[in-house]
Formats: structure tokens, sequence, C-alpha cells
């Protein structure tokens, strides 16, 4: 089956799907990266180099330590589809004369611009609107519940949630 190159790539879907897994845990635990790795079949060389990404862009924070692992730095309904697309592989460009005209040996010429343009706004409209706590699937909020102290999800100590309240890292 062919592939169509207008497509979201491997690094943004794994991205979005580690940060629906986090999303979906109850408050105030975190995950290890083995488990989100494994919950959400996604290669461990691709998810730590993602996992990065998305704490150097605060979306999500990392704990250290045998008690570690990872949670979203906001709520779900404060992270939008653009964000992780964004922290990922910056900002979206479906043509380089998106990014400057210039770029471009014939944008004199062209009369596909207002086209490139008006695409990449509304699929960039689209990413802005939705956020993570749009597509949290309740069965795995309500599995994730249920399984509370079991070891894929992890509690956050006193101290370490008292960092986290401050906008501090722990």
């Amino acid at each position: 089956m062919a592939h169509g190159s207008l497509q979201i790539n491997k690094r943004i879907e794994y991205a979005l799907r580690a940060v629906i897994c986090l999303a979906e845990l109850p408050d105030g635990h975190i995950m290890s990266f083995r488990d989100i790795a494994a919950r959400e079949s996604i290669p461990q060389d691709f998810l730590a180099k993602i996992l990065r990404a998305l704490v150097t862009h605060d979306l999500i924070f990392s704990l250290r330590g045998a008690r570690g692992g990872y949670g979203l730095s906001r709520s779900p309904q404060q992270i939008r589809f653009l964000d992780v697309i964004e922290a990922i592989d910056g900002p979206i460009q479906i043509n380089t004369c998106m990014d400057d005209k210039s770029k471009c040996e014939v944008h004199e010429l062209c009369s596909m611009y207002t086209v490139w343009e008006t695409a990449q706004d509304a699929m960039v409209g689209v990413f802005r609107s939705h956020t993570i706590g749009d597509v949290m699937r309740p069965d795995r909020v309500c599995e994730n519940l249920i399984r509370f102290g079991e070891h894929r999800s992890k509690p956050i100590s006193p101290a370490q949630s008292v960092t986290l309240k401050r906008g501090g890292k722990a």
C-alpha cells in the first residue's frame, strides 16, 4: 500500500500517544519510560528522544531515581496537539515557501502560494483547537484508576509534589 507524503510522521504519532498515555494516569501519578514504551508499543530508542523534547518544551516532567518516571507538566486540557507537534518537529510548514517565499525559485511566478497558505492555516487551526484532554480514552482512565497502586503508575512523593506545585523540577 502506498503512503501519501502529507502524513504525520512516527515521531509525532509516538509523542502524542505518550502524552495521551500520561494524561490517562490518575492525578499525581507518573509512569516509567519502559512502561510507556510497552503500553503504547513505542520503540524505546524513539521514545527516549521524544520524551527529552517534551521535557525541554515543558509539556511533561521527569523524576529520576527508583521511584522516577514521567508525568504531565499541566492539565490535559492545556496541552494542544499543536504544542506536542511543534515540540517534536518545530513549526508546521507544508511547503518551504511558507517559511520564506524567497527560498522558492519560482515565487514571483507561483500561483499556488495562497493554496498552501490556506491549507497550512487550516491544519494549524485544527491542531491548535484540539487538546490532549479531548482524546483521552475513558476506558483507559478507569483502568488506570483501578490499577492505582500497581507498579505501572507510581504516586509522586509529598516532597516531589510540593516542588512540582511551585513550578520547580524535582
